[in-house]
């Protein structure tokens, strides 16, 4: 994936609006959702 911010910014604005396209590899895909997952796994936890 290009680190050009423009770009980063593009790809918000295109997921913001429903505009364009946004293709991912299957195996980035993954990844991104395991990780997603854990954060969601360590909001979940109840404090004590």
């Amino acid at each position: 994936m290009n680190k050009n911010p423009t770009e980063g910014l593009k790809i918000l604005r295109s997921l913001e609006t429903m505009q364009y396209s946004v293709v991912i590899e299957p195996a980035v895909a993954e990844q991104a959702r395991r990780a997603v997952e854990r954060m969601l796994d360590v909001v979940e936890r109840p404090t004590q």
